[in-house]
């Protein structure tokens, strides 16, 4: 914890500012390129001064930076157990002061955020809450009442719940003791387009209310409490964007493993560059998004639960503990015995056949399950699901050995399959028809015995859009362009393209000719400088 932070006021600090007596503080977080520095030495000044007009100037302030993500390799497997290989990218940044009540004073530089206020206290049940799952999940409804469903306070809501009940159960003490803040809050990333920007939000209120209470907590532990409690505003991801937005460094790729939780940081190729490209299409997490969230995280649970049963009286189910574990290595078999295995699994499953294969056992898990969404009318995709998840544990974790190595072609092959695990669609001539990647016996009959292919399955996660395929595809067009992929949890969002620092110039301008401009719109890709992770800034 930064020893001077938060001692002093807006005026001081945009003093200290303008004297740029900042300056070192920017170096580590975004390196030394002014353009960059003047760009996000402009965020701080639009949250104090903001800071300063919606609370006045008469006390101290503590200034948090949280940037976004950018996910590399390892999507949708941190909660099935597979690493994430992310960089930071772009920031939001809050000015706050702690209260001596429990109420909650916020407002944004967006005016698509207006003003909000909440006590915690009448947030919060009359007792500690039992299972955090469970109260989140009908905690929506009470949220629905209020007018509250996706509002975007919801995330700060959910720091100051979680973290007022873990005060709650720990020291005894109830909500009402817990310290509120008043705060301001400007970013520079756009909203709902998949990097993270949410729990961004969440990870930078969660520090101050920390600060705050006098709550410390290491990292992994602060990256375990942020996760979950996320969980408050309806969607049941994991902890690998929390995990991204804390421990980024400038310049670098972060390989994070979990179960057990690991860290390694890897330099980004100097020949290369990440581009950022904007899709324009939205992804929200409104309710019909969340659905297609939670209904894939259900996917997964149900694959597990059918494959264990697959695996009685094997040897090596002992090892088995999380989806990652179903390959080679623990099971002790082949690759193609994986896929066999896979095939015992239904293409896809409703509830009824779900409970009546599994919930005598496994009831309660189905119960907490099913209250995270509504049924999809195709059912469950399971098999290809969890094809998608077992190879992409594997590409997560073969990318940092390659990255390492030097093996950046490579690398750019991953991102590329593990794309199409989330594609839609594909070209076809003039036009694009339905992709789809399916396991079936043909398949696996077409599969050679004699070489490691399970990590160069896509598998079918399907979330992306035809919009993102076909600047996936663009862009794959392009001589010294080696990889891209959909970024963050997909139905929208953002492209990241991995591609030679001589092919960026061509790059851009085929995206604005053949994508941008036909929408009427200015070009919305841009080069990206990996960020340092989550940071107070110190008083000069």
């Amino acid at each position: 914890m930064e020893p001077a932070a938060g001692r002093l006021r807006c005026s001081q600090w945009l003093k200290a500012l303008e004297e740029g007596t900042l300056d070192p503080q920017f170096y580590q977080y975004i390196g030394t390129d002014r353009h960059r520095i003047d760009e996000h030495s402009d965020l701080l000044r639009q949250a104090l001064e903001g800071f300063r007009e919606n609370f006045g100037d008469s006390g101290p302030v503590t200034l948090v930076r949280s940037p976004g993500r950018v996910n590399l390799i390892g999507m949708h497997v941190d909660h099935r157990g597979g690493a994430v290989n992310p960089i930071a990218v772009k920031e939001t940044v809050v000015a706050a002061s702690p209260r001596d009540d429990d109420q909650v004073f916020l407002a944004n530089r967006n005016p698509h955020f207006p003003p909000r206020n909440f006590r915690i206290s009448e947030e919060m049940p009359e007792i500690p809450v039992e299972d955090w799952d469970d109260w989140t999940a009908k905690n929506l409804a009470s949220l629905a009442r209020r007018g509250l469903s996706g509002d975007w306070s919801n995330y700060v809501r959910a720091g100051a719940c979680y973290f007022s009940d873990l005060l709650w159960r720990e020291r005894d003490l109830p909500p009402s003791s817990f310290k509120g803040m008043n705060a301001f809050m400007v970013s520079n990333m756009p909203m709902a387009v998949g990097l993270s920007s949410s729990s961004a939000l969440v990870v930078a209120t969660a520090r101050l209310f920390c600060r705050f209470n006098r709550i410390e907590l290491d990292d992994q532990a602060l990256i375990d409490h942020c996760g979950a409690a996320e969980w408050y505003v309806g969607t049941r991801g994991g902890k690998g964007d929390h995990a991204a937005i804390l421990l980024s460094r400038q310049g670098k790729v972060t390989n994070i493993g979990f179960f057990p939780f690991s860290v390694d940081y890897l330099s980004f190729p100097e020949e290369y560059r990440a581009i950022l490209c904007n899709s324009l299409i939205i992804s929200p997490k409104s309710e019909s998004s969340r659905n297609a969230f939670n209904e894939r995280i259900a996917s997964y649970e149900i694959g597990f639960l059918l494959l264990c049963s697959l695996l009685q009286g094997r040897p090596g189910l002992e090892k088995i503990h999380r989806l990652r574990d179903i390959n080679p290595a623990c099971l002790a078999c082949s690759e193609l015995e994986v896929l066999e295995l896979l095939l015992e699994l239904p293409v896809a499953v409703s509830r009824n056949e779900v409970e009546a294969l599994v919930g005598s056992r496994h009831g309660e898990t189905l119960r907490k399950l099913w209250q995270t969404h509504l049924e999809p009318e195709q059912g469950y995709p399971i098999r290809d699901v969890c094809l998608f998840g077992i190879s992409e544990c594997l590409r997560s974790r073969m990318a940092a050995d390659v990255l390492e190595s030097g093996m950046i072609e490579a690398f750019g092959e991953l991102m590329n399959v593990s794309h199409d695990g989330d594609r839609v669609s594909a070209p076809d001539g003039s036009g694009r028809i339905p992709w789809q990647s399916s396991l079936d016996r043909k398949t696996l009959d077409s599969l050679p015995a004699s070489r490691e292919f399970l990590h160069l399955l896509p598998g079918g996660y399907r979330v992306s859009t035809p919009e993102i395929d076909r600047l996936v595809d663009l862009a794959l067009e392009i001589d010294g362009v080696l990889g891209a992929r959909l970024t963050g949890a997909g139905l929208g969002g953002c492209v990241v393209i991995l591609a030679h620092q001589l092919a960026v110039g061509e790059l851009l301008a085929r995206l604005e000719r053949d994508y941008y401009a036909p929408l009427g719109k200015s070009s919305q890709a841009e080069v990206c400088q990996p960020l340092a992770g989550c940071g107070f800034f110190s008083a000069p």
